[in-house]
Formats: structure tokens, C-alpha cells, sequence
């Protein structure tokens, strides 16, 4: 009589491999506790995050699978009138064939921040 070398995972022995693993649970691991460094208080006389970005404008062009310029959107922030105020603008436009399938839809979405 040949015996079979080969060692096949058998269902049995997958069901024993599942039922192992809440067993796991009870085995006396010791997790490593970690914190988070607190960030810096802001300093008086820094400039703010909005007054960093005023102004910055960015420009992307959109591809999809073959197609290599499906889209373009722009992003720009820009301080308002009154001080502490800014306006987020992000435009999206659809360009070539893509473009003529969806009638060359514009997007624009606008958002006003404000410091605190």
C-alpha cells in the first residue's frame, strides 16, 4: 500500500486553524503604549495658516485610464475684505470626448473660512 505524502488543509483542519484564533486573545502580548506629541501653543506674532496660503493658486490636469486630459480644475484661496476671513474656490472642467459626453459641464464649489 502507497501512502500519500502530499499534505492537503482539509476541511477539518481549516476549522481547527479558525477555532485557534480566539484562543490568541488569551495570550499575555504587551502592547507598546505610545502618545501623541501635543502641538505647539501658536505664538503671538506668527503669521496664521490663512495668511500662509493667501493667494496660492493651483492648476491640474485630470486623466482617466487612456485618456490623458479628461479635465482641469484649479484651486485658489484668496483673503477676503474682512481680516480673518478667506475664500476657498475649487473649479473643475471637463475637457475632450469625456467632455463632449457630459456637455462640457464647469463646476465650481466655494467655501468661506474663517479664523478662530
Amino acid at each position: 500500500m502507497v501512502k500519500n505524502t502530499m499534505n492537503f488543509v482539509t476541511r477539518r483542519l481549516f476549522l481547527k486553524f479558525l477555532l485557534g484564533f480566539p484562543l490568541l486573545s488569551s495570550l499575555p502580548f504587551r502592547p507598546q503604549e505610545t502618545w501623541a506629541d501635543l502641538a505647539p501653543h501658536p505664538r503671538k506674532g506668527r503669521d496664521s495658516i490663512g495668511e500662509f496660503f493667501k493667494g496660492e493658486e493651483l492648476h491640474y490636469d485630470i486623466g482617466l485610464w487612456q485618456f490623458k486630459k479628461v479635465a482641469t480644475g484649479k484651486i485658489s484661496f484668496e483673503e477676503m475684505a474682512k481680516k480673518g476671513r478667506y475664500l476657498a474656490t475649487l473649479q473643475g472642467e471637463s475637457l475632450g470626448f469625456l467632455g463632449f459626453v457630459s456637455r462640457y459641464r464647469v463646476d465650481t464649489y466655494r467655501s468661506i473660512m474663517e479664523e478662530i
